[in-house]
């Protein structure tokens, strides 16, 4: 679940990846959760709040909010969690701020990497537009123009190898290298696919 650190002890980050391999599977399911998650997470619960109680739960996300800022919204693997929260978050006045601020930060802040020809571009630090706009459905998609991201669009399917992949430099190993890769690949063909269902969708109606 989690090339960098694969081991046989839990960490909470592998219990997020997995619980969201399988909601994207279509395979999570209320007994799941509350046999499978919520003893470790109560476990590994602190004095600051975390997890599982709703109420301190949310007030640990929002301080953590306050504490990171601005200094991960370059990073497509922590926005799109941000960004779940903020929508079902029953603060709704305060998630919506929050958004607001969020687009206007990744507009305005050099967030996204403009040239194409960098080698590392839509990877780890220097993300693409569809690493955050993932879907037409997406809270951000309406930030970008259509010719921004069909730009992006183009330039990420020129970027897949001759074996089907893409490269990444992202990994503490050649092993692990590897296994990223093989996760950037996954994520492009994910973004394809959404884009490509919805155009689908929208011409048969």
């Amino acid at each position: 679940m989690e090339p960098d650190t694969a081991s046989p002890e839990s960490l909470p980050i592998f219990s997020i990846m997995a619980l969201e391999t399988l909601d994207e599977a279509g395979c999570l399911n209320r007994e799941i959760i509350l046999k499978d998650f919520i003893p470790y997470f109560k476990s590994i619960t602190t004095k600051r709040g975390s997890i599982p109680w709703m109420k301190k739960a949310e007030a640990f996300v929002w301080s953590e909010f306050e504490r990171i800022h601005d200094r991960h919204a370059f990073c497509f693997l922590c926005v799109p969690r941000w960004l779940t929260f903020l929508e079902h978050t029953k603060s709704r006045i305060k998630g919506e701020e929050t958004i607001y601020n969020l687009k206007n930060w990744m507009l305005n802040n050099g967030i996204i990497c403009e040239d194409k020809t960098d080698k590392d571009w839509g990877l780890y630090g220097k993300p693409h537009r569809l690493n955050y706009a993932t879907s037409p459905n997406s809270i951000l998609h309406s930030i970008f123009t259509k010719k921004t991201l069909k730009s992006d669009m183009d330039a990420l399917i020129s970027k897949q190898k001759e074996d089907g992949r893409r490269d990444t430099w992202y990994g503490i190993g050649e092993g692990t290298i590897l296994e990223w890769a093989g996760i950037q690949t996954l994520s492009a063909l994910k973004i394809l696919k959404n884009t490509i269902a919805l155009k689908i969708k929208k011409t048969n109606k």
